[in-house]
């Protein structure tokens, strides 16, 4: 059974939005704080869009970091 929020197109684009518009990593606890989400949502819908291809995941010697995904079209 999935979680309704992971789902959410909607939410999907705030997260990606707001990655964007950060312009540095992320955390999940980042975007959980900035969209008022429980953090495990967050960590989910990343994970979930890095998967898609939406974002990139980094992992570091301490956690994962997110970051937009760049065009490579130009």
């Amino acid at each position: 059974m999935r979680n309704g929020k992971v789902g959410n197109p909607r939410l999907r684009r705030r997260v990606v939005d707001l990655v964007r518009a950060t312009g540095q990593p992320v955390s999940a606890l980042y975007v959980a704080e900035h969209l008022h989400l429980a953090w495990g949502t967050a960590r989910a819908l990343l994970f979930e869009l890095s998967l898609n291809g939406e974002l990139n995941a980094v992992k570091t010697t301490k956690s994962w970091i997110f970051t937009p995904k760049i065009d490579e079209r130009r």
